[in-house]
């Protein structure tokens, strides 16, 4: 058996998911996000350099979603989901994402 079949790793094919994140107060809300969407096979990429936000969403042009982490919207409980493909953005509720990420994200129609 390969290892994405063994699901030691996760299939390339699948979109792949940004979390981007404002300042250094956003950044632990947002490497545990994308902790959390890898354990549900998520394949998930975040900077743990401090690169600043711009140099992130560079970065983030081939990912299909990116879920966003800012300081306004964390005191809410919230954080944007961006659609790449569409540039369609939206608030969802951190609790929301993190308990049901494919659902929130689409991912089981792509």
């Amino acid at each position: 058996l390969t290892m994405q079949e063994q699901k030691i790793i996760s299939d390339s094919t699948q979109p792949r998911v940004s979390v981007l994140y404002i300042n250094d107060e956003t950044q632990k809300v947002a490497m545990s996000i994308a902790s959390l969407l890898r354990l549900a096979n998520i394949p998930t990429n975040i900077d743990i350099s401090g690169k600043q936000f711009k140099k992130q969403m560079d970065q983030a042009g081939n990912s299909r979603f990116c879920v966003i982490v800012g300081p306004k919207e964390l005191e809410q409980g919230k954080v944007v989901v961006r659609d790449m493909k569409s540039g369609e953005e939206s608030q969802i509720d951190i609790e929301t994402i993190t308990d049901d990420p494919v659902s929130v994200l689409n991912l089981e129609k792509l």
